[in-house]
Order: C-alpha cells, then sequence, then structure tokens
C-alpha cells in the first residue's frame, strides 16, 4: 500500500538571475512568491513525493521496479531463468525489435533489495505508469500476481534530491525553514564539496502509512545540487557523502536526515558522524567491546571466533554421572502417628 503524505510548504526561494554573490562570495537569494504573495514552490509536492515511494532506492531512470510473487525466488540460480521469462511475457504485450533490460537491484553497499526486480523498457515503449499498471494487474508467475504497488523513479531532475528532516518541532518550523539555506552551506557542502540549492520546505502535515495515520514531525528538502563551478551534480552520488544527522539550535537537539541511498550511520556515537573516513556502522563501531574475544570493532553476535571450528578439549561429563555421591546417607524414615482426636504428632525423640 503506497503512502499518502500531505505536506504545507514553508519556505521557497531560488538564485537570482543574475547569479549574484555577496561579499563573501556566497550567491543571493530571492523568496518566489505569487500574485497574492504566497510562497510558490519550484517543484510541486506531487513531484516531491514521488521520492518517498522509493526511500532507500536507487531506481534506473527508466525503469520500473516491481514486487515478486510470493514463492518466487530471485535466488543467483534461477535469475536467468526469472529474466528469460519476464523478457518473454514483456515482448508478448508489447513487440518491439528491442528486448526490455531485467535488472535484480541492490542497495548500499551491495545489500539485497529482497525480492524486488527492476524491469527497463526500451526508448519505442509506452510511459512506465502503464507497464507498472500492467505488470501488477495482469502478470502473474506460477499462477501467483505480483504484490503492488510499484515503484518508478522520482520525476524530478537527476541533481535535485528530497532530504527528510526528522525531530523538528512545530514551534520553530518558520525558523528552520528560513535558515535550511544556510545550515546546508554549512554543515553539508564542505561534505560532499558542493554548492547546493534549497529550492522548496515543506512541512509533512500528516501521513498515513499501511492505513493507519501517523505524524512524525518531519520536514523535508528540495535541494539542487551543483559542483563548485556550477554544474549539474547527480544528487545520489553526492548524498553518498552527506552526513546521517545535523545539530540543532541546542547541544540536546539532533535532527536525523533520510534521503535515498543514505549510508547506515552508527546510531550509537555522534563524534565522528561528519567525517567521511571515519563513518561507520552500528555493528562496527570502535567505541564498543566484544564480550567473547574482547576485541573493539565488533559484537558478540558478530565475532569472528564463531566461525572458528571447535577446539578439543577435556572430555564431556558423561550424563550418566550421579547427582549424588554413593556415600551421601539417606535421610531417616518419617512416621506421623495419630492420636486421640485425630491430631496429628511429629516424631519427636521424646515423643
Amino acid at each position: 500500500m503506497e503512502r499518502k503524505i500531505v505536506g504545507e510548504l514553508l519556505y521557497s526561494h531560488i538564485r537570482c538571475a543574475d547569479n549574484t554573490v555577496d561579499s563573501d562570495g556566497k550567491p543571493v537569494f530571492v523568496e518566489c512568491r505569487d500574485e497574492n504573495g504566497h510562497f510558490k514552490p519550484k517543484y510541486a509536492w506531487s513531484d516531491v513525493t514521488t521520492a518517498f515511494n522509493v526511500r532507500g532506492m536507487v531506481i534506473h531512470p527508466g525503469g520500473v521496479r516491481v514486487r515478486l510473487p510470493d514463492g518466487v525466488s530471485r535466488r543467483p540460480a534461477k535469475q536467468d531463468q526469472l529474466q528469460g521469462t519476464l523478457m518473454i511475457k514483456y515482448d508478448k504485450d508489447w513487440p518491439s525489435d528491442e528486448p526490455c533490460g531485467v535488472t535484480f537491484p541492490t542497495g548500499a553497499f551491495g545489500k539485497s533489495l529482497g525480492r524486488y526486480v527492476d524491469i527497463c523498457p526500451p526508448d519505442d515503449a509506452p510511459s512506465l505508469a502503464q507497464v507498472g499498471e500492467r505488470i501488477v494487474s495482469e502478470w502473474k508467475i506460477g499462477g501467483k500476481p505480483f504484490i503492488p504497488p510499484f515503484f518508478v523513479r522520482p520525476s524530478l531532475p537527476e541533481n535535485v534530491a528530497v532530504v527528510e528532516v526528522h525531530g523538528v518541532s512545530p514551534y520553530a518550523l518558520d525558523k528552520f525553514a528560513r535558515e535550511a539555506q544556510a545550515m546546508f552551506n554549512t554543515l553539508v557542502d564542505p561534505a560532499s564539496k558542493t554548492r547546493s540549492v534549497v529550492c522548496d520546505v515543506w512541512a509533512v502535515k500528516w501521513e498515513v502509512v499501511k492505513g493507519k495515520l501517523a505524524y512524525f514531525g518531519r520536514v523535508c528538502w528540495v535541494v539542487e545540487v551543483f559542483d563548485l563551478d556550477g554544474g549539474k551534480v547527480d544528487a545520489v552520488s553526492a548524498a553518498h557523502r552527506w552526513p546521517g544527522s545535523l545539530p540543532g539550535y541546542s547541544l540536546s537537539t539532533v535532527y536525523d536526515l533520510g534521503f535515498i541511498n543514505r549510508f547506515p550511520y552508527c546510531t550509537r556515537c555522534s563524534n565522528t558522524i561528519h567525517d567521511i573516513d571515519k563513518r561507520h556502522t552500528s555493528d562496527k563501531c570502535p567505541k564498543f567491546r566484544c564480550n567473547d574475544c574482547g576485541q573493539v570493532g565488533h559484537f558478540r553476535s558478530a565475532c569472528p571466533r564463531n566461525s572458528l571450528p571447535p577446539q578439543i578439549g577435556a572430555p564431556a561429563i558423561t550424563p550418566t554421572r550421579r547427582a549424588l555421591p554413593m556415600s551421601t546417607p539417606r535421610s531417616l524414615p518419617t512416621h506421623t502417628p495419630r492420636g486421640y482426636f485425630g491430631h496429628s504428632y511429629a516424631l519427636h525423640p521424646n515423643f
């Protein structure tokens, strides 16, 4: 089930047409407003929300991502057969001299994306929406249909990224929106060696996930990424070097960032979270020591000793060993005589 998100535009601005810069060499921006004085977004909210459905996924610009039916394996041994089956199904619906492409996507750092598969139609194919609708509604493998919904790459340009900022207080939305550009240029651009423009700032008013209403206090930045010379840069490549969080106005406030192809930053320490050469994941944090081997950098569940063969030691204790030795005296038998009127007397030496 797709996520339904409703947003409210907080701020929008663009660079001056003549690329004017201030005394510090930074570009000058002007606010985007309509004839009624309201902020006018550069990119529509409908285009921004498409990036939420592919969060954590990097989809080919001309591809459709669908989820395989239950019980259909995409293991390496079955990929050739599955690839041929999907190409035949596509050729039956849209005959073409050029076959479609079928790839099995992987996430960041080669991690598998589960049961997803990408179908890339040729240039003379219909729209990606029509291809996705036909796949999830009519295609079947082994008598089982594909699991909706389908995903396509966001309709935004390749140098535009949608950044989710979590943990923003509703009382600081206006201040946060107006200082987004300065915060991004100070803390994000130095890590990726780029120059970014925060065009639009949206606030998520409410969201429906799996039929339930949810609100996370989230703000969305629509960012255009350029190199130092002003040329466009692929936002996916630039986001690989972006930090995972930003410090807030106070020392105790931290804003977590979410974007496509985000690095899985360590959530246990924050000292090196902005250093591209020292960043690490939670399971490789150097501040935690393994309880098994005593080394740092991993937990007991991922200890290398678990993969070593068992060492030969003392023989195991046989299960037939008695719980008590034979020299242990047995307890004396007890006798509880009955007295008058049904009373019981415990056995006593002086009884």
